[in-house]
């Protein structure tokens, strides 16, 4: 029986490095939203992407290996990090798809893609309470997992918002990427809130973060001002650290744009789990955070042109405010 299931999987396995079908197509910047049309007409600027699309024998196959995968995952939060990464593979192959001609059978698979995302990020929010008491460092991997893949969902959902006369695509996929959208949402919302909870004291004083219009990640910095900062717009844990960057502003005083910043060799979402300091030897305590950390904030603080609100946020988190977050609609 088990001879059996080897010579099964690896025929499965087999099957999806097979690729079918190889795609050639033209990317190009341009000023404005453009459409498909528009990006295939123009030469300026472009550059040439190589891309493997399996067909679909493939594709059935690929989607049976993430069932077997799902089915011997008996931890739940393995379970919710498999089913994250299996949504932002699919998702890059949406992307990829989106590149081809509309034509029906391209267009019929990146909506079975899309739509099993959908799936199993619904998946991933059902289960919270199976994995937000789980082990740290499999937690952290998960928050880890979940900036990569939310990264590549606002990818793909950005692009088929500016491919908005090309009715094919945008009639099959607007739907489904609005649902996956707000399956994101909950996600997110739920790690940000959640995750990652420190070891010992957390008595900080409050404050309260100014409200933002413009903040698409929700890290509480203005996306005008993201980039002066070396953040990104899109993803709410730049560094890949395991922490968000709103908790790496506010609470730790941790540097967003370095996973390790202390830089003994250890993350700092790791460290902060194990209950170990982020920011300098021994273990964690609201004393040592205030005494070594926010480092980062109070260098950005003397950065010219920051708007107002980001400036105060700034200010309120060198002080080791615990901030009391604005939560949108």
């Amino acid at each position: 029986m088990k001879k059996n299931l080897i010579i099964v999987v690896t025929l499965v396995l087999g099957v999806i490095s097979q690729p079918a079908l190889s795609v050639q197509a033209q990317v190009v910047t341009t000023q404005t939203a453009p459409s498909r049309t528009a990006v295939t007409a123009q030469t300026n600027t472009s550059a040439t992407v190589n891309a493997e699309i399996p067909s679909n024998v493939g594709f059935f196959f690929r989607g049976i290996s993430q069932r077997f995968q799902l089915l011997f995952s008996f931890n739940a939060t393995r379970d919710a990090t498999l089913r994250l990464k299996f949504a932002e593979d699919n998702l890059k192959f949406v992307q990829l798809l989106t590149t081809t001609s509309a034509d029906e059978k391209a267009i019929d698979q990146a909506k079975k893609l899309a739509q099993k995302s959908e799936e199993f990020v619904a998946e991933v929010n059902k289960s919270e309470s199976k994995w937000s008491d789980a082990d740290p460092e499999a937690i952290n991997n998960l928050v880890i997992q979940a900036s990569a893949y939310f990264v590549q969902a606002e990818n793909v959902i950005e692009e088929l918002n500016n491919m908005s006369d090309d009715a094919a695509w945008q009639n099959a996929l607007d739907e489904v990427l609005r649902n996956l959208s707000n399956e994101n949402t909950k996600t997110k919302q739920f790690l940000q809130t959640n995750f990652i909870k420190a070891s010992g004291d957390q008595n900080l004083p409050e404050g309260v973060a100014p409200i933002l219009e413009n903040d698409r990640d929700s890290d509480g910095v203005e996306d005008n001002d993201e980039n002066t900062l070396g953040l990104s717009t899109s993803d709410f844990d730049t560094d890949r650290d395991g922490l968000s960057d709103s908790i790496e502003l506010e609470r730790f005083g941790t540097d967003p744009t370095n996973a390790d910043t202390d830089g003994d060799g250890f993350r700092d979402g790791l460290e902060i789990l194990k209950g170990f300091n982020p920011v300098g030897d021994g273990n964690f305590s609201t004393t040592a955070i205030k005494n070594n950390g926010f480092v980062f904030v109070k260098a950005k603080m003397t950065l010219p042109n920051l708007s107002p609100t980001t400036l105060k946020f700034l200010q309120d988190a060198s002080q080791g405010k615990k901030l009391e977050r604005y939560k949108g609609n």
